[in-house]
């Protein structure tokens, strides 16, 4: 079992103010996240809400899931929202997912991180 922990980065696209250092442990980062969500057979997104504004990782997940033949569920875990976020946050997340093929794998957990961790997980 593999996992991988993704900490938010400031890093959103090469631009000419963002150090080369940088730049390239981004691309790493990137390259390291697609490798593992290609090849995972699940997949839980944890207290993640996954803006569109990180669009180079939008574009690596998307691929990444598309193409990953073992992929087998996706959890998205993340707090109790009021009933219209909630909606919103769920329509965002199939939205990701559309036309990748794994439409059907998403299922999400509203009972918050620190519930989550004490259930065991169903592999």
């Amino acid at each position: 079992m593999e996992h991988l922990l993704l900490a938010p980065t400031f890093v959103k696209r090469a631009e000419s103010d963002v150090p080369l250092q940088l730049q390239v442990l981004h691309k790493g980062v990137l390259r390291s996240v697609y490798s593992a969500i290609k090849t995972c057979s699940h997949l839980y997104i944890v207290g993640y809400r996954f803006p569109m504004t990180d669009y180079e990782f939008y574009l690596a997940f998307r691929s990444a899931v598309r193409t990953n033949e073992s992929l087998r569920r996706i959890v998205v875990v993340n707090k109790p929202k009021p009933p219209s976020e909630m909606v919103q946050f769920v329509v965002h997340f199939q939205s990701l997912l559309e036309r990748t093929g794994k439409e059907d794998l998403l299922e999400f957990d509203f009972g918050g991180v620190e519930e989550w961790v004490k259930k065991p997980l169903l592999l």
